[in-house]
This record gives C-alpha cells, sequence and structure tokens, in this order.
C-alpha cells in the first residue's frame, strides 16, 4: 500500500491521501489524491527524483535535476541540487525530530 504525505518545511504534515495499491504509479496517486487541484500557482512543492508531476499541476515544482548522459552536471544545476537538498534534508530532520525519533 502507498500513500502520498505531504509536509510543510516546518515539519507539518499537510496532506494525506488516501492508501492506494502498490502497482499504482506515484504519479497517478498524485493525480487520483485531489491534491494537484489544491496547489495554485503561488504554490511551490519539492519532490523526489523521478516524481514528474510539473504536467499534471499548476504550482511550482522543484526536483533535482537528472544527470542523463552527461558525466557532469554544470554549475548551476550542481547548485540547484544542493539548495534542494538542503531544503529536503531540513524537513526530514524536522519530521524525525517531532517523531521522538531523533
Amino acid at each position: 500500500m502507498k500513500a502520498l504525505v505531504g509536509i510543510a518545511p516546518h515539519g507539518a504534515v499537510t496532506f494525506v491521501s488516501s492508501l492506494y495499491g502498490g502497482s499504482v504509479s506515484d504519479k497517478e496517486i498524485f493525480k487520483q489524491s485531489g491534491i494537484a487541484a489544491l496547489l495554485t500557482e503561488n504554490i511551490a512543492v519539492m519532490v523526489d527524483k523521478g516524481f514528474l508531476i510539473s504536467d499534471c499541476c499548476k504550482c511550482k515544482v522543484y526536483c533535482p535535476p537528472f544527470l542523463s548522459k552527461q558525466k557532469q552536471m554544470p554549475a548551476y544545476e550542481v547548485r540547484e541540487t544542493q539548495a534542494i537538498a538542503r531544503l529536503r534534508v531540513h524537513v526530514e530532520r524536522r519530521q524525525f525530530k517531532n517523531n521522538g525519533k531523533s
């Protein structure tokens, strides 16, 4: 079973979808969950690599860039990846701290 969980930068859970069978893709869960309707143009979300939803919603989607066939990322993509990673670590730390695990 899989679910989609939204977490704010300060660690608060902002969205929890219904549970879906394991064969459903992340993108399909995103579409079926109804969260896309809640995400307006003035909202931004951060997602993992491979969570390709930018064509399914109106909001700004931040996703770490893929290396693809290049041997090395351009400097601007390295900086973007580092900025996204810093925010993601912050969210994960807050979540664990709030759950008493850290």
